[in-house]
């Protein structure tokens, strides 16, 4: 009997401590501000997915908060109900205490171990960022008060300048991870900051103590979370490009759409040679990484083929400053949001391909900068 009792009161006891809340005390510096503050917290197993908004009321510029929570959860902390666009992002973490001082738009840690480490990091990584960002600034500004024929001169030297400063970013948040790779706070901080697969593939072949801790477990659900959502991503685009797939070797719908000039172009005109759709728009970071690529292939095999570039989503003016910008020789359509030319071939993705025979059939769909379109090109004209 006694040995049952014993057994009952350490497993209250180890329950108790599991649940022992997380608490955060909160004090605004300056004047003394009655307010309110909200805060939105992550759901376990749904990353990316938060629970609604809770009120925390602010006396004489400080407030507190507690959470019963059972494992580590991002939470938002923000001043506007609603507002999902600006807020502070912390974790939630059981059975530890949180001070955070706000000055203006600057937040300060401190309490448990594991927020004084996430504040050292932060005071570290944020002047590299700031660095960043301060010349991003003046590099506007710089821009905008050059003379347009100078502008393509002056850009070239700023992005490479910012190339460097953003490499130095990257580089510091990187050394510090391998630094502190031991460290809950600074591990838990540079999650948001460095590519998580890469911080995720150092913890779990760097530190068996994060690995197997609280903080690995958060890591491993947010892992999962990533697998799954990647998983359902690949099996819709999978179902996608079957449906494209489906068009291969029907006619092409034709289409007439404005070309640079203004002046009607019509898709059939091109017919007697192979054509390529190439719908893009200059907002798509992964159709401008793919450019000088086109335009190697456009010359490799000038005569045999021609594009057709379809701008989608984008204004006149910024197309045709893109266009110029980039220096594409191709021909180049304007595609306005009335027209039902993505939906006649199925474009949901950015960049996609469409090859088009002499015949005007649809040879071949490629959805995305992919290395198979290049490799289909070489097979097609490399005779």
């Amino acid at each position: 009997m006694k040995k049952s009792l014993l057994f009952l009161m350490l497993a209250f006891a180890s329950v108790a401590f599991a649940q022992k809340p997380f608490k955060m005390q909160g004090k605004i510096e300056g004047e003394k501000v009655n307010a309110k503050y909200y805060i939105q917290v992550g759901q376990i197993g749904n990353y990316g997915i938060y629970d609604a908004e809770e009120e925390i009321e602010v006396k004489n510029s400080k407030f507190n908060y507690s959470k019963q929570i059972s494992e580590i959860v991002p939470a938002r902390l923000k001043k506007e109900l609603g507002d999902n666009d600006t807020f502070m992002k912390i974790y939630l973490v059981p059975g530890e205490t949180l001070k955070l001082t706000i000055k203006g738009d600057e937040y300060f840690y401190d309490g448990s171990p594991i927020y004084k480490s996430c504040n050292a990091t932060d005071l570290t990584i944020t002047p590299l960022y700031k660095d960043v960002m301060d010349y991003y600034q003046s590099a506007i500004a710089r821009l905008q008060a050059t003379p347009e024929d100078k502008q393509q001169e002056v850009a070239k030297g700023i992005q490479d300048t910012l190339n460097v400063k953003s490499q130095a970013y990257q580089d510091g948040m990187r050394n510090y991870l391998n630094s502190h790779i031991t460290d809950e706070g600074s591990v838990l901080y540079l999650a948001d900051h460095i590519d998580f697969n890469e911080l995720y593939n150092e913890v779990k072949t760097k530190s068996e103590t994060i690995a197997n801790g609280r903080v690995g477990k958060y890591l491993d659900g947010v892992n999962e979370f990533n697998e799954k959502i990647r998983k359902i991503q690949e099996e819709q685009e999978a179902a996608e490009q079957a449906k494209l797939d489906a068009m291969n070797g029907n006619p092409a719908p034709d289409f007439t759409l404005n070309d640079i000039k203004g002046n009607p172009l019509t898709l059939s005109s091109l017919r007697g040679k192979y054509v390529i759709l190439d719908f893009w728009g200059s907002w798509c970071g992964w159709c401008i990484k793919g450019i000088p690529d086109m335009k190697k292939y456009y010359e490799k095999y000038a005569g045999k083929f021609e594009i057709l570039g379809v701008d989608c989503n984008d204004t006149e003016e910024k197309w045709k400053a893109a266009v110029e910008k980039y220096e594409l020789p191709w021909l180049h359509v304007y595609n306005p949001r009335t027209s039902s030319v993505l939906s006649d071939y199925s474009v949901q993705g950015f960049p996609t391909k469409i090859v088009i025979d002499p015949q005007g059939n649809i040879a071949k769909i490629i959805v995305g900068e992919d290395p198979a379109f290049y490799t289909y090109l070489d097979s097609l004209f490399d005779k």
